[in-house]
């Protein structure tokens, strides 16, 4: 989308751009980061071959005879757990990624090294804990990490909690109040914290009638170690015509007026249960990375001319 965040307050009409996966997979969860000058865009990708979801990028190229076309670099980020949820930290000159790796139960920061061009683990914020979309901002002096924890209740769609911390790669403390939250309507995170007016807003799901249903803006009221209180104040929604109607899932940053989205289309078909099937038989991710080879130039879909303004 080419508005900023804040211009979805009022919850106007959404007009997307979107980008077109191949049949035999998915994109879910975009975030954007920036390096070499490059815009790249980091999102879950679930291949109906390996079954779990790993992490890839589109690297938008701005110089030579491939600009205006897209590098797709397949699985960045992929461990025995299943990832998704890639949110992207900047602090400084540097950026952090902190995928959701819930089944591992533990949260950690991965940082881009520039010079090995790969995302390191860099800190274990939390351990122990089955987190869901982690989502960390700096307000107010203080770094404060939202999130839902995952379990047999499924909290993960309602039970929200807070950590904070002075430092980045500091140590981090538990929200007094923890879980803050209790509220399908609006608690799991959903993408990009905002500044409006110098008033903090937070997207969160509106897991309600589906998950991933619709993003709510919540307008944060109190914020301390102690405190915690927010307020919806609109709700976004896809219309019946549009190409995803089932639902809005992430919202993000990517440049001052570039926001990034994914959408959900829930299809019944006869293919899709001989996909679930097919999904039983996992093959390793290196072998389908090598199959599908791990960078390609590509035309599809968008072009960088879209991402500039």
């Amino acid at each position: 989308m080419r508005r900023p965040l804040y211009d979805f307050l009022g919850g106007d009409p959404l007009e997307i751009e979107w980008l077109f996966p191949d049949k035999k997979l998915y994109y879910a969860d975009p975030f954007a980061y920036e390096a070499n000058g490059e815009l790249r865009l980091i999102f879950e990708e679930v291949d109906h071959k390996v079954v779990k979801g790993f992490i890839s990028e589109f690297h938008l190229m701005n110089e030579g005879e491939d600009k205006g076309k897209y590098m797709l670099r397949k699985g960045t980020m992929n461990l025995p757990s299943h990832m998704s949820y890639p949110y992207i930290v900047e602090d400084g000159d540097h950026y952090y990624c902190i995928p959701e790796t819930s089944e591992s139960k533990k949260v950690t920061l991965h940082q881009w090294n520039e010079v090995d061009k790969k995302w390191k683990e860099v800190k274990t914020i939390l351990k122990g804990m089955a987190a869901v979309d982690s989502t960390i901002i700096h307000w107010e002096g203080r770094w404060w990490l939202f999130c839902t924890r995952a379990s047999s209740y499924q909290t993960e769609n309602y039970e929200l909690h807070i950590f904070y911390s002075d430092h980045l790669l500091g140590e981090w403390e538990e929200h007094t109040a923890n879980p803050v939250k209790h509220d399908i309507r609006s608690a799991r995170p959903a993408g990009t914290p905002f500044v409006c007016n110098d008033v903090l807003y937070r997207p969160a799901q509106n897991c309600s009638s589906t998950y991933g249903g619709s993003i709510v803006l919540n307008r944060v009221e109190k914020l301390s170690p102690d405190e915690f209180q927010e307020e919806p104040v609109s709700q976004l929604k896809q219309p019946p015509g549009s190409l995803y109607p089932d639902g809005l899932h992430t919202m993000s940053y990517a440049r001052e007026n570039i926001s990034l989205v994914d959408g959900k289309r829930i299809d019944y078909h006869p293919l899709n249960l001989i996909k679930k099937i097919y999904m039983l038989k996992s093959k390793p991710f290196e072998k389908v990375k090598k199959a599908s080879n791990r960078e390609k130039i590509s035309t599809q879909s968008f072009s960088i001319k879209n991402l500039n303004s």
